[in-house]
């Protein structure tokens, strides 16, 4: 783990001038327009890494795609969603009855609340009963009954 913390550091770091590439932990995803465009984003990335004496693995490298699903969500050259399995997910989750799954359940809800219209406020009285949780038996009495 500390391991590709280090090299997503070194990537983000050579990298991070470049509006179109983004890296998410040990990928790099290079967007563009257009075609042409997209051959010079991905030559100043890959001059980028040369210099910082970075390799790629070929056999995780996928280029001129139209989009593309990594992280839970769909990327194209439009917009950034939230891949629709996910969000199925989120709408067929049961509902939480122990704090694990009411946490486990948050988790996701934030990472995708980006794409939720007003989910903040949804999410608020989970948060709420969480707080009075954690307060009423203490930090150390949940983390124990989590792990059982």
């Amino acid at each position: 783990m500390y391991w590709t913390f280090s090299f997503s550091e070194a990537e983000g770091d050579c990298l991070a001038s470049i509006d179109t590439a983004k890296v998410f932990i040990d990928d790099i995803l290079v967007f563009s327009p257009g075609t042409g465009s997209h051959v010079n984003h991905l030559k100043e990335v890959f001059q980028r890494l040369r210099e910082s004496k970075l390799m790629l693995r070929g056999s995780k490298c996928c280029l001129t795609k139209s989009s593309l699903c990594n992280l839970g969500c769909v990327f194209s050259v439009r917009r950034m969603r939230p891949d629709s399995s996910k969000i199925e997910a989120v709408q067929n989750w049961l509902i939480p009855i122990d704090v694990f799954r009411v946490r486990k359940f948050l988790a996701l809800g934030s990472y995708y609340g980006k794409f939720i219209a007003g989910f903040s406020d949804t999410a608020s009285p989970l948060y709420s009963l969480l707080e009075k949780i954690f307060s009423a038996f203490g930090m150390k009495t949940v983390k124990t009954h989590m792990s059982h």
